[in-house]
């Protein structure tokens, strides 16, 4: 009988603290497992920087961008869009930390995967706008062209 009490004590006391990670927490975790130094921040990482401003969570800041990139991945030409994850490192950045923590659902609508993340289909245009404006400053406009029509 003890060891139920005790073992289900220790359970809870796992319960507990697994329940209270962030996906914040989570990324740093497995960013710090695939060798990188921690998860990008509003601080750290200009695309989310200018998505604060928006009003949404850090985690909604990288999961909205993360969608629309994997989704422009999906459609743009592999040589193209490498071009652009080498010219616009901060967009690399991003999908590589949400990588770290599940793959995208490459079959779920952009949409969709903003409404799990807690936004509505109006803030995709916001975040669309905002991750051109940061690639206009570092690639060349045929790629920008590109991936424009890819987050389409």
């Amino acid at each position: 009988m003890k060891k139920i009490v005790v073992s289900t004590i220790v359970t809870l006391g796992l319960v507990t603290q697994v329940a209270a990670l962030d996906l914040g927490t989570a990324l740093n975790a497995a960013a710090a497992v695939q060798g990188a130094t921690k998860a990008p921040t509003s601080q750290t990482n200009p695309i989310l920087g200018s998505l604060s401003s928006l009003g949404v969570t850090p985690t909604q800041a990288l999961g909205g961008s993360a969608a629309l990139l994997g989704s422009a991945k999906n459609k743009m030409e592999m040589a193209d869009f490498d071009k652009l994850l080498k010219d616009a490192p901060a967009l690399d950045n991003v999908l590589d930390a949400s990588y770290a923590v599940t793959p995208l659902a490459n079959k779920t609508p952009v949409a969709e995967q903003f409404k799990v993340l807690g936004m509505d289909a109006s803030m995709i245009a916001p975040f669309k706008n905002t991750i051109l404006d940061y690639a206009k400053t570092k690639t060349s406009p045929a790629l920008v062209d590109a991936l424009a029509a890819a987050m389409q």
